[in-house]
């Protein structure tokens, strides 16, 4: 079971249906576009919501944790762009659960929001992380 690729997927397209950005499994972005990707910010598109999930914890009864850190990046010189973007991620998912994720999540929380700086094009970044509550079954923890 591909349990974590399946959960990034799922987060992956949660966010875009909420307008965050735009989400592809295999092609590139537009310029004016704000791409969904998977592990560190692409240098395009200039706008970027970039996504690392990780275990956190695994208990004996098939709960778990997972950590997911989210880079947003954003197209101008403005802080306030960049704040649009954490603020439709965090509405689009902080409290949820099953009913609006599936796959046996719980709850998803925010742990973390701070601003990572000015990328060398003068763009700014901002980095929030959050904890996901899941139940997580394997072949010992059913």
């Amino acid at each position: 079971m591909r349990f974590v690729v399946e959960l990034g997927d799922l987060i992956a397209r949660h966010l875009a249906a909420a307008g965050v950005g735009t989400y592809r499994v295999d092609a590139g972005y537009a310029a004016n576009e704000t791409g969904i990707v998977f592990g560190g910010l692409p240098a395009d598109p200039p706008s970027a919501v970039a996504l690392l999930l990780y275990p956190l914890t695994h208990d004996t009864d098939a709960d778990a944790e997972y950590g997911l850190r989210i880079r947003f990046r954003s197209v101008g010189h403005d802080p306030r762009d960049l704040f649009d973007l954490v603020d439709a991620a965090f509405d689009a998912l902080a409290g949820a659960g099953e009913q609006q994720l599936g796959l046996g999540v719980h709850l998803v929380t925010r742990e973390t929001s701070n601003p990572s700086g000015i990328d060398q094009n003068g763009r700014y970044v901002h980095t929030d992380t959050y904890r996901i509550q899941a139940y997580h079954p394997t072949r010992y923890r059913p």
